[in-house]
């Protein structure tokens, strides 16, 4: 009866849905080989809920002229996204190069745009469901856009939490949204901005309901991804700038364009560094047939100081033309001599179905680490995966060697159960999909594991995950036939419910419990996939609250202790209330710019940073407590958004004293000067084109130390090597014994940008000199004799 009733279901919502409008294209289509491989991390994070290991290489960390913003770059490797005929990326199959921001696009079906023109005959005003995922720095999401197809309005859906603003520029179309630019702008006021795309090719149906004839498709391009093009500060100060190169795809046998996809070959830090990427470029049969076969790769990456200076090179090899797997990185020196090696190794994992079809995946067995140590990993196929074109893997057990004989017993292993913990006969497996297209494949497929048990020799943990079946779907009243689904987008990558920390002899150490409220937004409900068949309706929740319970066991019992965390509407932790285990509560409450009205920073969207914290200690639940400390940051400069003075409140006195006021800062936002609560006045001298302090000079304000420092500024910026070092600290030198500066306290500082500090010298005078190797790595410490203070060494083998 219930299959009889889901077909019903089924074939009601199809009709229901092709009364509307028809489809050329069946399923998600993401273009872009290297874009959807990154889009994987969304829809199948790595986590132990998913059995999917975090594997990564970090390459670069290179500062801004913003303290809040980092450009990091890394190699990163994603069981989950292998499959037969999968996407291979730049950096080879499996393998993703995290860092350069990008908003992807996975088209449902045709693309949302694709009737653009009113005048056509057979123009409609189409639903729209396509998603957008975007990453930037500390922030990853979805979105899409809901259409009003009254009034022919759009709006802009977040469809998972987060902070960032998210703005649009659109083409000047009646017909329909063409979408030309985003900006993005996290909870610290930095915009990241989107202002370059990449085109791609579909065919898309051109029909009207109830229109006699045969329905045609017709070749239509739509902007498939949008590349980060700069980011800005929370003054609108551009602090990096990315260049593309472009590459246009022709339809094969013909000079028709398919496709113009853009490529990151450089990131401009400015006044900080530059990142330059090389391709190379593979012009097989096999890459222009296989569209999910990226022909571009990756042959090396570069980091160069802002005037063109080496600081370090990465050199990536790949084996196995068709496949392209990552065989081995090095980092080298300025002479391309290979300073660290990390070499990868790969198995097949393969699996029979019941009617006989194989399934066989490549996936990442071994790891061997510049240190000669070797990690392996061993994958199995996930059982019973109900996905039709394609296996899972999952991890199985880790083990970690410390030479690179793999016959010797490790130093560690770690095993990975998946079992029910209360039926170990079967897997604690739970299926999600996003909905069908067809009625039968599914969408964004992936596994949430409620069990997971980890064993490391010592002892075990146990895990336990929330999946959506949590919240089970209920009637949603458009005509009878559909279901909503609660807090699907909340569950569905899995939320920890309970872990529980056992020794060798099974006694249990430690146990954590968590529990969730979900509050509603003012979202509307919307299909996740609108495609006619049995899917269902989703709505954007925000997590209210969340309660902690923490248990230690002893012989005799356990002692208990509880956090519970409620945030506001932007998702940021308004208040924590920490009891002990005897009942002593301390609260703590923050309040942000929405809360204490400061419409500067709400405009500039400087939303998540502390302006007010209160904390207050309570014997028990109905003791009124005590203030303990009260702290605030004050943001008063009418010409920028930098804070101005951080007070700290003596609750018992009532009287508010100033720790520290921030008087200055240059152009890019480097305190220049501030003040200590002993109203002791501190300048710092930034030098090196403003990007790092060279002189700390206690006891003066910096207008009595601006008139002396235009010499150290400038010789800073001319230091590129040794000699003009020598010229530097010469002026330094003079600098510190400049006698209108007597009766303060100055430390100077020289650099090698990117690399590190090349001397400290205090108000003692007692230099210490900092070497580097020539790979630019941390080397020793030494005084201006020669007398070695620290020394490291690197052990790393090929």
């Amino acid at each position: 009866m219930k299959k009889i009733l889901f077909l019903i279901h089924t074939m009601v919502a199809f009709h229901c849905y092709h009364s509307q409008i028809s489809s050329a294209n069946v399923g998600i289509t993401s273009p872009i080989p290297s874009i959807s491989a990154l889009a994987t991390y969304t829809n199948m994070p790595v986590s132990i809920q998913t059995g999917i290991p975090n594997i990564s290489n970090d390459l670069f960390s290179v500062p801004t002229n913003n303290k809040a913003v980092t450009i990091n770059m890394s190699l990163n490797y994603h069981a989950g996204g292998l499959t037969e005929g999968g996407w291979i990326g730049e950096v080879g199959s499996g393998w993703s190069l995290l860092g350069p921001s990008v908003i992807s696009r996975e088209i449902m079906n045709d693309f949302d745009e694709a009737f653009d023109d009113t005048t056509f005959f057979n123009y409609i005003k189409n639903p729209f469901d396509d998603i957008y995922i975007f990453n930037i720095p500390g922030d990853t999401g979805k979105f899409r856009f809901i259409r009003n197809i009254g009034n022919n309005t759009f709006q802009l859906v977040k469809v998972t939490p987060s902070n960032a603003k998210i703005e649009y520029t659109r083409t000047s179309n009646s017909a329909t949204l063409i979408i030309d630019s985003f900006t993005i702008t996290n909870d610290k006021g930095i915009k990241y901005k989107f202002e370059t795309y990449s085109t791609h090719t579909m065919s898309v149906w051109q029909s009207t309901p109830g229109v006699l004839g045969p329905l045609r498709t017709a070749p239509k391009k739509y902007r498939s991804a949008f590349y980060l093009t700069s980011i800005l500060d929370e003054n609108n100060q551009e602090l990096v700038k990315c260049n593309y190169i472009e590459d246009i795809t022709y339809e094969i046998g013909t000079h028709f364009i398919d496709s113009y996809t853009k490529k990151l070959s450089q990131i401009e830090i400015k006044d900080q560094g530059i990142i330059q990427l090389e391709y190379g470029k593979d012009e097989s049969v096999v890459g222009n047939l296989n569209k999910k076969y990226d022909k571009f790769y990756i042959k090396n990456l570069t980091l160069k100081t802002s005037d063109n200076r080496f600081v370090s090179k990465y050199i990536l090899n790949y084996i196995d033309n068709d496949a392209r797997k990552l065989q081995s990185l090095s980092k080298v020196d300025k002479n391309e001599a290979i300073v660290e090696k990390t070499s990868y190794e790969y198995d097949q994992v393969q699996m029979q179905t019941s009617v006989g079809f194989t399934y066989k995946l490549l996936p990442i067995k071994k790891i061997i680490l510049p240190t000669g140590g070797t990690i392996q990993y061993d994958f199995d196929m996930v059982p019973n995966y109900p996905v039709f074109d394609k296996g899972m893997l999952h991890i199985k057990r880790v083990k970690y060697f410390d030479n690179q004989n793999i016959t010797t017993s490790p130093s560690r292993v770690e095993e990975y159960d998946y079992r029910d913990f209360s039926n170990p006969n079967n897997s604690s497996a739970y299926f999600v999909s996003d909905g069908t297209f067809d009625g039968t494949t599914p969408a964004n497929p992936s596994i949430i594991y409620k069990n997971v048990k980890i064993s490391d020799g010592n002892g075990y943990t146990k895990y336990y995950f929330i999946a959506p079946d949590a919240y089970p779907e209920e009637p949603y009243d458009v005509g009878g036939t559909f279901l909503f689904w609660p807090n699907y987008l909340m569950t569905r990558g899995g939320l920890i419910q309970k872990k529980e920390i056992y020794n060798s002899n099974n006694q249990k150490q430690t146990e954590e419990s968590f529990e969730y409220v979900f509050i509603d937004t003012p979202y509307p409900k919307f299909f996740m996939i609108n495609s006619g068949f049995a899917n269902f309706y989703v709505k954007p929740m925000l997590l209210l609250n969340q309660k902690i319970s923490s248990k230690t066991y002893f012989n005799s019992g356990y002692s208990e202790t509880k956090k519970e965390i409620t945030n506001n509407d932007n998702q940021l932790v308004e208040k924590e209330v920490e009891t002990a285990f005897d009942g002593q509560i301390k609260e703590t409450v923050f309040s942000y710019a929405m809360e204490k009205g400061n419409q500067k920073l709400i405009n500039a969207n400087i939303l998540g940073v502390p302006l007010e914290t209160i904390t207050t200690s309570k014997k028990n639940s109905s003791d009124p407590g005590k203030i303990l400390l009260k702290k605030e940051t004050k943001y008063e400069s009418t010409t920028h958004n930098f804070p101005t003075s951080m007070i700290i409140y003596d609750i018992p006195n009532n009287i508010a004293s100033t720790e520290a006021t921030f008087n200055q800062y240059d152009t890019k936002g480097n305190l220049e000067q501030y003040t200590t609560k002993e109203g002791v006045p501190v300048t710092l001298v930034w030098g090196y084109k403003k990007t790092q302090p060279i002189a700390k000079i206690e006891g003066a304000t910096y207008a009595q130390v601006a008139p002396y420092i235009a010499d150290i500024v400038s010789k800073s910026d001319l230091d590129e090597d040794v000699a003009s070092e020598k010229i530097l600290l010469s002026a330094l030198d003079t600098f510190r014994n400049n006698s209108n500066l007597i009766g303060t306290q100055i430390t100077t500082y020289t650099y090698d940008p990117l690399i590190g500090a090349t001397t400290i010298t205090p108000p003692s005078g007692a230099r210490e000199i900092y070497k580097y190797d020539l790979s630019n790595r941390f080397e020793s410490v030494v005084d201006e004799k020669g007398n070695i203070l620290k020394e490291y060494q690197y052990n790393y083998k090929h």
